[in-house]
Order: C-alpha cells, then sequence, then structure tokens
C-alpha cells in the first residue's frame, strides 16, 4: 500500500521547504495539491500502480508540469512532494549518487516537458534506496 500525504499536510510542508530555500510561498490556485493528489490516488486505484516512485513522480509531475499551483517555486515544490511520498514509504533518493546539479537538472528538463513523467520516474530511479 503506498501511503500519500492529506493535501493540507502536503502544502504546508512545501511552504515550510520553500521558506527554509528562501522561497516565498503564493499559492495561484485553491486546491491545486489536492488535484495532483488525486492524479497519484487514480493511477494507484485505476491503472494499478504499485510503483512508489511512479506515484510520486507522477504527484510532483502534476505540480511542476501541468498544474503550476504557485507563483513562483512549481519546481521546488513538485521535487519536495516526491521526496515527502518517497520518505512516507520508506524510501528516499541517495543524494551522495545523484548530485544536486543533476536533479536540478533532470527535474528542468522534466517542467519543460522536454522529459516526460515515465522517463524522469526512470532517470530518478536508480537512485532511490530505502531508509
Amino acid at each position: 500500500m503506498i501511503l500519500l500525504p492529506a493535501a493540507d499536510t502536503l502544502e504546508k510542508t512545501i511552504q515550510k521547504g520553500l521558506a527554509l530555500m528562501g522561497q516565498s510561498f503564493h499559492l495561484r490556485i485553491d486546491d491545486s495539491f489536492e488535484t495532483a493528489l488525486a492524479r497519484g490516488q487514480n493511477i494507484i486505484e485505476y491503472e494499478d500502480v504499485t510503483d512508489t516512485l511512479e506515484v510520486a513522480v507522477a504527484v510532483g509531475y502534476s505540480i511542476f508540469a501541468n498544474q503550476h499551483p504557485l507563483i513562483d517555486g512549481n519546481k521546488r515544490a513538485g521535487f519536495l512532494a516526491i521526496m515527502m511520498i518517497l520518505q512516507a514509504n520508506n524510501l528516499t533518493i541517495d543524494r551522495r549518487a545523484l548530485s544536486p546539479e543533476s536533479a536540478i537538472a533532470v527535474i528542468e528538463q522534466a517542467a519543460a516537458k522536454t522529459l516526460s513523467e515515465a522517463e524522469l520516474t526512470e532517470a530518478l530511479r536508480p537512485y532511490i534506496i530505502s531508509t
């Protein structure tokens, strides 16, 4: 069973994470985090997806490539959502293996839609470890 956070928990965690990075939090679209989480829930329920990384990326991709819920900081918010879902399911990205520069590059490619959701999932897969 893949654990997903509640929308308000996701929103508050992203708000705190952005603040730690010196980024302000200005919501542009109400309920957009609920919509992003619904994408994850839908692929679990209707597409029988059991891969936590695939679900986490679906939510993050929805935030930074489709929903754009924030005035600024959508790529960071989407990446934080991916990390939050991975951590809720006892997984994380091995930061010793994936450099911050490489992580930024792959998220920027996905946000620009030069990397699909599936391609982003596979780009991150080698760096996923259990916690």
